[in-house]
C-alpha cells in the first residue's frame, strides 16, 4: 500500500519496499516498515512490469528517472491511488479486494493471508527458507517456517507415494547383503539400534527405546530452542 513511483527501479527491474501506510490522527501517512529486514528490494515479473509502467506513464512521468534512491516518507507519489489521486485507504483496498475474489469465486480471505498462501507456495516450489525469508521481508527464517508455512496435503501424498514406490520396487526387494560403516550398533536420531554383528540379509533386529525423543510444541518464536521453546517429550530439556 505504501509503494511509490520513487520505489521503482526499472532499469534493474526491481522495486523497494522502504515505507508503509498507517493512519496517524486521522491522516494517511507514509511510515517506515516495522523491522529493518522488512525494507528490502523484490524483483519485478513481466506481468507487474507491465502494470507499473502504466501507472507511471499515466502520471506523466518518465519510468526511466523515477527512481530516487534517496527519497522521503511521503504520500505525494503513490503508485496507488484513488479515483481523486490521493493514497488508497487500506480499508478501500480490502473492500475492492474482496469483491474481485469474490466474483473470481475464491474463497473469502483476507489480504494478510496472501502472504501466508506466498510462503506456503514458496516452501512448495523448493525455494530455500533464508531467500523466502527475505521476500517477506520477514526478522527470522522461523517466522517463515513455523507460522506462515503450511503443510499441504498433496504434497505429503505424493512423498508417502513416492517412499512406497522406493520400497515397493522389485530391484529393493532383493536380497543383496548391506553392512554399516561401523564395526558397532547404529543408532538414528530417535535411539533406534541395529545391530550390525552380521551383514543386513533382509532381518535385522531393530530395537527402540522407551521414549524416543520428540518435539511436541513451540511456545515462542524468539525462545525456539531455549526456556520457552521447543522441548523433548521425554526428558523435557530444550532442543540444542
Amino acid at each position: 500500500m505504501g509503494l511509490s513511483i520513487d520505489d521503482l527501479d526499472f532499469k534493474r527491474n526491481k522495486f523497494r519496499v522502504r515505507q508503509q501506510l498507517q493512519r496517524v490522527n486521522g491522516k494517511l501517512t507514509a511510515i517506515s516498515p516495522k523491522t529493518e529486514e522488512s525494507h528490502r528490494e523484490l524483483h519485478m515479473i513481466p506481468i507487474v512490469r507491465k502494470l507499473m509502467l502504466t501507472a507511471v506513464k499515466k502520471a506523466g512521468i518518465d519510468p526511466l528517472t523515477c527512481y530516487k534512491i534517496d527519497a522521503e516518507y511521503s504520500t505525494s507519489r503513490m503508485l496507488l491511488t484513488s479515483s481523486v489521486d490521493t493514497p488508497v485507504d487500506p480499508k478501500n483496498f480490502s473492500r475492492a479486494f474482496y469483491l474481485l475474489i469474490s466474483k473470481a469465486g475464491l474463497p473469502r480471505i483476507t489480504v494478510h493471508t496472501s502472504r501466508h498462501i506466498a510462503a506456503t507456495l514458496m516452501k512448495n516450489l523448493g525455494v530455500p527458507i533464508k531467500d523466502a525469508q527475505r521476500i517477506l521481508g520477514h526478522a527470522s527464517p522461523l517466522t517463515t517456517q513455523l507460522i506462515y508455512e503450511h503443510a499441504d496435503e498433496g504434497i505429503q501424498q505424493q512423498a508417502v507415494n513416492s517412499i512406497g514406490g522406493v520400497l515397493l520396487t522389485k530391484e529393493n526387494r532383493s536380497t543383496s547383503s548391506y553392512a554399516p560403516e561401523n564395526d558397532s550398533n547404529c543408532y538414528c536420531q530417535n535411539n533406534c539400534q541395529i545391530d550390525s554383528g552380521t551383514p543386513f540379509q533382509g532381518d535385522v533386529n531393530i530395537r527402540h527405546s522407551t521414549n524416543p525423543p520428540r518435539i511436541t510444541e513451540v511456545d515462542s518464536i524468539t525462545d525456539y530452542g531455549g526456556a520457552g521453546g521447543a522441548r523433548t517429550h521425554d526428558t523435557g530439556e530444550p532442543v540444542k
